[in-house]
């Protein structure tokens, strides 16, 4: 899908603000194990990514293109910093903040969103 540049870089900045407001990120995780899902990045079929959301409206917008057995899910913002983005860097996959509801937007660093957010 073809996304504004301009709109995905103000979702980034969005999703940047409204997290250190709230101190929470929003995932879709898989219901049956307990894992946020991931996506294929749009310009590496071998690097996934996992998208993020500031707002849970913005996560349940989304849900639906997933599997029928996810749910929507609070992550605390230390949570977040400390087990996901490690983990995310680990495995060289990506975040997708405040991705849109057809799955689109950047794709970031996970060590690039950690700096911004601590």
């Amino acid at each position: 899908m073809i996304i504004n540049s301009a709109d995905s870089i103000a979702a980034y900045h969005r999703f940047v603000q409204r997290v250190l407001e709230s101190k929470s990120v929003w995932l879709v995780v898989e219901t049956d194990r307990d894992l946020p899902v991931t996506c294929a990045s749009n310009d590496d079929m071998d690097t996934f990514v996992v998208p993020v959301w500031s707002d849970r409206a913005y996560a349940v917008r989304a849900q639906p293109k997933f599997a029928f057995n996810t749910d929507v899910e609070e992550v605390s913002l230390k949570n977040f910093l400390e087990r996901t983005i490690p983990f995310l860097s680990e495995q060289n996959g990506l975040t997708g903040p405040n991705w849109n509801a057809d799955l689109a937007g950047l794709e970031v660093d996970p060590l690039e969103l950690l700096e911004k957010l601590q």
